[in-house]
């Protein structure tokens, strides 16, 4: 009964606003991030995300009847204005001095300077894998839960899907927080999303069985996909 096209834009919406905070953040962690640590500085930062699926995951599925889904979207709103103060205060152009004289930088055209000296594929196949990753993350937040509850689960038990995935991506980037503060990542990120890409095709097909084993999926897809998201 709802219109599609408000539902696909306030989607929409929601995503640009989502994607410019995460690169933003990104950008000013590895910042001012000492450089010895600035790889699993910005790995650890990124587990923000997941845990505040998990919050709003939880919180969701507490409230959802009583409040109704247009309720639970205005509180997200409500909380995300409420940030607005708090970051103007705690984040300013001055902070951490001691790390941004570590960051060199090049020029005042920094787009331009990602397509010159032969950067103009590894930078769009960085954007790509980005993207990619993202998407999938996307697809598997959304539709997790859609899927749990079109086969009959209760809307509160699939919510908490959501949940456990991002439980799985807090432990799978706080492993790889450490790895790639030692090594390079490259290695353990293809075993991640090889390994996770074999899991997605076993969840869909495991995900309508009874019992709990679904769930163990879902854990374990959030491990590798979230947890390489937040390696990468």
């Amino acid at each position: 009964t709802e219109n599609p096209a408000q539902l696909m834009a306030l989607r929409a919406v929601a995503g640009l606003g989502l994607g410019g905070a995460l690169a933003t953040t990104t950008a000013l962690v590895a910042e001012h991030a000492p450089v010895q640590q600035r790889r699993a500085t910005v790995t650890r930062m990124f587990l923000g995300f997941p845990i505040g699926a998990i919050v709003g995951g939880a919180v969701t599925a507490a409230v959802m009847l009583s409040l109704g889904w247009r309720g639970v979207f205005l509180g997200g709103g409500i909380c995300a204005l409420l940030l607005i103060p708090l970051v103007a205060l705690g984040v300013g152009e001055s902070a951490g001095g001691g790390a941004r004289t570590a960051v060199r930088v090049h020029s005042r055209r920094p787009l331009t300077e990602l397509v010159s000296q032969g950067r103009v594929a590894s930078t769009a196949l960085f954007c790509l894998c980005v993207f990619l990753m993202l998407l999938t993350s996307y697809f598997l937040v959304s539709w997790i839960p859609t899927v749990l509850t079109l086969n009959g689960l209760p809307p509160q038990r699939a919510a908490m899907a959501a949940v456990i995935l991002n439980c799985g991506g807090i432990l799978g980037t706080l492993i790889l927080s450490f790895i790639v503060g030692r090594r390079s990542p490259l290695a353990p990120l293809i075993g991640c999303l090889c390994a996770g890409a074999l899991l997605i095709a076993l969840l869909g097909h495991g995900i309508v069985s009874p019992g709990n084993s679904k769930f163990l999926l879902v854990f374990a897809v959030g491990l590798l996909i979230i947890g390489a998201q937040g390696g990468i």
